[in-house]
């Protein structure tokens, strides 16, 4: 989201006026879950694959 805004500034010279804006980011949350796969041996688990989560998580 922006927002204009202006501002008056004065000096020996005279006075100027300056315009800006302003950019407020709104959070955003997406949950990215990779599923891994093990195989056990003995008392361990080895990962022996994954799949990545949806391109929307990169």
């Amino acid at each position: 989201m922006t927002s204009p805004s202006s501002a008056t500034i004065y000096g020996a010279g005279g006075s100027a006026t300056v315009l800006g804006s302003t950019t407020t980011y709104v959070p955003y949350s997406n949950d990215c879950v990779y599923t891994l796969t093990a195989v056990k041996q003995g008392r361990d688990y080895i990962v022996d694959g994954f799949r990545q989560p949806t391109l929307e998580c990169e």
